[in-house]
């Protein structure tokens, strides 16, 4: 193989392969390095050119999307879709959900050739799990679990490792990693929050119960949660004593948040500077490793989110049925061209645009790019929130005579928001006493950027389901 070798999932080819001895685990940890920074498991998002464009990034272990162990097993053409993998794609963790150890047995075996380790998903917190029965809801059963791994321990030839979430009680939490450890996990990861913490703007992960975790077992231990930076990856290390820290959502806005400033001027740029040239390297991954183009578009537009909150107009590209990756590397070379732009106007240096979507405050090492957790959906759709803004622009150009730039709602927004009293298309409230200027429109900025920001992840969102539909009856119609 080379390094940038297509492998896929194969019963024959593992059939063959030669066996490898089993490493315990810190045998493990010693032998990929003793990895510090890890991209998460992500269904439709940790896919193999992301992962690698992660790689080049900071990530020093990274972890297949969730695969169903039963339709893994028994679906060909699901393999072929969800799995892919080369030999630069290493040290590399194979995750499944499963609640039936023979299942989960069988279809670790199609890959345990390929990767470091197979891991089961006890973390998932979503409905589809709760009526599948795996994930965080086998929290429930016990002994269930310890059976899963059990088996895997008992009949792979790879180390088995766990993702679980905690129990409101750190009490609870730590006899569950314990017996999980004791029924042969070689490495745990622990995500700080409760299943019913379903997303980081809706709860903090609780660093203190990972921390306990570390403490009272013996095999490594990767903390997730609250990781929104850098800085909240180092401090997340100190405050939990974890052997390695990994980070899911924020990683898909910024690929190289694990990746530390080389030197002063670097530690002063905002992450979003690097948008355009991120996405022309996933774009040359992608050529590399070919994926759905759904995958493509959604990694795209969280990539992008904050430069298409300033240049709305170039949101079309993404939403093009026929869009390429030469498409990509166009959209990152205009918005460049349009950075250049903008530096020159304002007699700067350089240019990029403000942040704009943030994670919640973190429990200790909050990073300058968080937000206080509100709940972003309030815009009911893409369409919707534009909408919203452009109206209150208009009111705002028809009381003042110029509409605001995208710069000055974010410097606003900054400040918290000047004013509470809603804005309609040519109408404002006269009455309102904002603190504002004499004859200003008073904007809820705060909440319309936010409107704006879950218009971004519900575009992106629902494109890429567009296209997995869409090559999902594909594949039905093959078959």
């Amino acid at each position: 193989l080379t390094a940038d070798s297509p492998v896929v999932a194969d019963a024959d080819a593992e059939a063959g392969a030669p066996k490898r001895k089993k490493l315990t685990s810190w045998e493990l940890w010693e032998a990929m390095g003793a990895p510090k920074f890890v991209c998460s498991p992500m269904v439709d998002q940790s896919e193999l050119p992301f992962r690698m464009l992660t790689r080049r990034h900071g990530v020093e272990l990274a972890y297949t999307p969730m695969l169903h162990a039963q339709m893994f097993d028994t679906r060909p053409k699901y393999r072929a879709s969800t799995f892919s993998t080369c030999a630069a794609d290493r040290p590399l963790f194979v995750q499944f959900c499963a609640n039936d150890p023979d299942t989960f047995v069988a279809a670790a075996k199609r890959v345990q050739h390929l990767c470091d380790a197979v891991d089961l998903n006890l973390g998932c917190p979503q409905g589809i799990a709760k009526r599948g029965n795996y994930g965080s809801f086998l929290m429930d059963d016990l002994e269930r679990v310890r059976a899963l791994v059990e088996a895997a321990h008992r009949e792979l030839d790879v180390p088995v490792t766990a993702k679980i979430r905690v129990f409101p009680e750190v009490e609870r939490t730590v006899a569950y990693a314990k017996m999980i450890e004791e029924a042969g996990a070689q490495v745990l990861c622990v995500h700080g929050r409760t299943r019913e913490i379903k997303g980081a703007r809706f709860g903090r992960a609780d660093w203190e119960q990972i921390a306990a975790v570390k403490r009272a077992v013996k095999v490594p231990v990767i903390a997730n949660g609250n990781v929104g930076s850098y800085e909240d990856a180092q401090a997340c290390l100190e405050a939990t004593g974890a052997d390695a820290v990994m980070s899911a959502e924020c990683l898909l806005w910024n690929p190289a948040l694990f990746e530390g400033p080389t030197d002063a001027s670097e530690g002063a740029a905002e992450p979003q500077a690097r948008a355009p040239s991120l996405l022309r390297e996933y774009a040359d991954e992608v050529d590399a490793h070919p994926v759905p183009m759904g995958c493509v578009k959604s990694h795209a537009f969280r990539m992008l989110a904050d430069w298409l909150m300033v240049f709305p107009d170039l949101r079309e590209v993404l939403g093009r049925r026929d869009m390429g990756t030469d498409d990509l590397r166009a959209l990152a070379d205009e918005l460049e061209r349009r950075a250049d732009e903008r530096a020159r106007e304002e007699g700067a240096a350089a240019w990029c645009p403000p942040l704009s979507y943030r994670i919640h405050p973190k429990s200790s090492g909050a990073s300058k790019h968080s937000h206080d957790g509100r709940e972003a959906a309030r815009a009911g759709s893409g369409n919707a929130a534009r909408r919203r803004l452009e109206n209150l622009r208009a009111a705002q150009k028809k009381r003042n005579g110029v509409a605001p730039t995208a710069e000055r709602l974010a410097e606003l927004a900054a400040g918290g928001g000047a004013a509470a009293a809603a804005a309609s298309e040519g109408e404002s409230d006269s009455g309102s006493d904002s603190g504002s200027d004499a004859g200003e429109v008073a904007l809820d900025l705060d909440a319309d950027l936010d409107d704006w920001d879950a218009a971004l992840r519900e575009d992106a969102e629902s494109s890429a389901n567009l296209e997995r539909e869409f090559e999902r009856a594909q594949l039905a119609e093959a078959d």
